[in-house]
Formats: structure tokens, C-alpha cells, sequence
């Protein structure tokens, strides 16, 4: 008969049964048919798992729909469930086995990052002896670039003539202006090569000297690209360069990156 007909006539309509109760049912229901072989019993028992119909539980084995054929036994210990059933409690499919916990990932061992910059303030020549030394000991074996801030507008706009002797490449920002006696004011704002801010140094060094106050700051930008080695002797040499022609006393804020 069919594993339909088998469970509609026995308590396997309830979803589960033992195949030792269901055996005696075989033996004892007159609309079943007479087992005269076990081999054929459970052969029963296979279709209806074949069939996607039966799942056959027997402690931790479990035989579905697509498993290799397995010895069903006939006692109390072992059940035939019905396919609704054994999805209904979870038991068929086999419920997905738990992952692995992943294992602890390792500490990042944090490296130190290299300071690839310097600052110094103080007196022009001070001062970049003082980062060449800061760059050093930040580890940096060349200097890329080099960045001169001067607030003293008249010193830094006779920078001019030294920085413009420095093998390099320059640019030069003027930010400020000026008030007159009378009250007057002027504001500007420069941006470009040394040679370009020469004409505007000659006009604003009278302006500046005749000016009641003023306020503006002189920036320079060098440039290496090659790389300017950062060594004391290299830091000597440039500082005479930039002081040949400035007053040594300018206060100054500078500061260095490069590479290590």
C-alpha cells in the first residue's frame, strides 16, 4: 500500500509513531495488509521515506528524503515520523550545524607612524637650524619642502633678494596692508614667483616706511624636488644664504616636510 494509505490508517496520522507500535498495528488492523515478511515491512517503511513522505528517527540517527539507504530497526526507541510533522518540529531538514566561533582575530601591533614635518620659531637663522634638527631625529633623510612665515612685513619683504638665491622652487604670499597718517587704508592680498612680487616690494617698501602701522605677513614656499639633504652641514649653508641679505635678528615660524 501506499505510505499515504499507511499513515492515514495507523496513529502515524498523529505525526509520529514507534515501528514497533506500528509493526503491531500491521498484525492487528484488519485494513492493513498481512506482513508475512519484515523485509517487506520495512521495505514500506524506505518507499515512504523515498517518497519524501516518512523521515526515521532512531536516537541521534536520522533518515530523510535523499540520504543513503540506512537498517531501520523495529523497536520503541525507534520512530517514523511523518515528513509535515518532522518539518513542523524542526527535525527535518536538518537543522544547519553551528558555525565554528571564529577565532579571536590578533592584536594590531600599532607601529609608530613617522612625523614626516618640523616647526621651529625664533630667529631666522636659529630657527632653521633648529627644524633641520627636529627633522632628523623625526627620522627624515631629505627635506621636500620648506615653509618661512615672517610677521615683521619690511624683513620679510627683504627676504626677497635671498630667498631668490636659494636653488629652489619659490612662490611668495603677501597678505596685509597699511594705514596712513591721514587714515587711509589699504589692503592687499600677492600670490606668485619672486620675480613677480619685486615690482610690488618697490611699491610698497616707501609706502610701508611712511605708513602710521601695518600689518602684514610675508610667506615663502620652497620647493626641492629632488630632495635637499637634511644634514647639518646643508643646514648651515642655507641658513647663510637666507641671512646674507636679511636682518639674522627677524623672528620667524618655520616648518619642513619630507621624506624618511
Amino acid at each position: 500500500n501506499s505510505p499515504t494509505y499507511i499513515r492515514d490508517k495507523t496513529q502515524l496520522r498523529k505525526g509520529e509513531i514507534s515501528t514497533a507500535v506500528l509493526r503491531a498495528e500491521f498484525r492487528e488492523n484488519p485494513d492493513l495488509p498481512i506482513i508475512l515478511n519484515e523485509d517487506v515491512f520495512l521495505r514500506g517503511i524506505e518507499q515512504g521515506i523515498e517518497r519524501g513522505k516518512f523521515v526515521y528517527r532512531s536516537g541521534e540517527l536520522l533518515y530523510g528524503p535523499g540520504d543513503p539507504t540506512t537498517t531501520i530497526n523495529v523497536d520503541e526507541q525507534s520512530q517514523v515520523l511523518t515528513i509535515a510533522y518532522a518539518t513542523r518540529m524542526g527535525i527535518w531538514p536538518r537543522p544547519e550545524p553551528d558555525a565554528p566561533p571564529e577565532p579571536p582575530k590578533p592584536l594590531k601591533q600599532r607601529t609608530a607612524v613617522p612625523e614626516l614635518s618640523a616647526h621651529a620659531e625664533g630667529l631666522l637663522g636659529e630657527a632653521l637650524l633648529d627644524v633641520w634638527e627636529k627633522a632628523r631625529r623625526n627620522g627624515l633623510a631629505t627635506i621636500a619642502t620648506i615653509a618661512i612665515s615672517i610677521e615683521d612685513t619690511l624683513a620679510g619683504l627683504g627676504l626677497l633678494s635671498s630667498i631668490g638665491a636659494v636653488r629652489a622652487k619659490k612662490k611668495v604670499r603677501l597678505d596685509g596692508g597699511y594705514e596712513t597718517e591721514d587714515s587711509g587704508f589699504f589692503n592687499m592680498e600677492f600670490e606668485g614667483s619672486i620675480g613677480d612680487a619685486g615690482p610690488v616690494k618697490d611699491f610698497l617698501m616707501p609706502q610701508l616706511r611712511a605708513a602710521a602701522r601695518h600689518t602684514m605677513t610675508v610667506r615663502f614656499k620652497l620647493s626641492f624636488p629632488d630632495g635637499l639633504e637634511a644634514t647639518e652641514a646643508k643646514a648651515k649653508e642655507l641658513a647663510a644664504r637666507l641671512t646674507r641679505f636679511s636682518r639674522g635678528s627677524t623672528s620667524v615660524h618655520i616648518s619642513a616636510e619630507g621624506k624618511p
